[in-house]
């Protein structure tokens, strides 16, 4: 996967734990994509509920290095930084998701179907064409609360209006609704994608009623 990298203006200044002296550390690099299951364990963790702790939180499983300092770094480095280094981080964590996504393209379709740039990968096929045709109820509504208010519950609501999976060359495909542990290994970035079309379905209902 290509990676990005960055050289911090002021950067991390902590004693060398051999020498004892003063080391700064200037230069980031960039080079994992969060997954589902991040997003989810993230939705657990205490230090997430502050928004900007959650940004850094994310920004922190994506790098994988930080100068000299032990993987993954620590969220008090990234709290530390000078503002300016921060914005730049930011920007260098948005280069990186557009770097790593190469040529892969999203496409919303005809007939409630979605090309994801980043598919579900199972039995090391993935399946990129994602076909809705599920409606979800109450009662799914209930079931999904059992995951909380993020990205848990989307997912679960998401994979219960799947009904086929499908690789990019139609060469194999998989019928019917798509289990929570599924998404684990999913990029995280499909989320929204899947979400929109999956709401684009789900409204469909309301225009043919106004049609009728």
């Amino acid at each position: 996967m290509e990676t990005h990298a960055i050289e911090l203006i002021e950067g991390y200044t902590a004693p060398d734990p051999k020498t004892k002296r003063d080391v700064t550390h200037t230069s980031v690099t960039f080079g994992r994509r969060l997954t589902v299951k991040d997003l989810i364990d993230l939705d657990s963790d205490p230090q997430g509920q502050n928004p900007t702790q959650y940004q850094d939180l994310i920004r922190r499983k994506m790098i994988t290095k930080f100068g000299g300092l032990t993987m993954p770094v620590s969220l008090n480095v990234l709290l530390s930084l000078d503002s300016i280094d921060r914005e730049d981080l930011k920007s260098a964590a948005d280069n990186f998701l557009n770097i790593s996504r190469g040529d892969r393209l999203t496409d919303f379709r005809e007939n409630h179907e979605l090309k994801l740039a980043f598919g579900f990968v199972i039995d090391g096929t993935e399946y990129t064409v994602i076909k809705f045709g599920n409606r979800i109820t109450g009662k799914d509504e209930v079931e999904a609360d059992g995951y909380g208010n993020g990205a848990a519950r989307r997912c679960f609501l998401i994979g219960r209006q799947i009904v086929q999976i499908t690789t990019e060359d139609g060469s194999a495909s998989i019928e019917g609704q798509v289990e929570l542990e599924t998404f684990f290994t999913l990029d995280a970035e499909s989320i929204n994608l899947l979400w929109v079309g999956a709401e684009l379905f789900r409204q469909s209902f309301r225009l043919k009623r106004k049609a009728l």
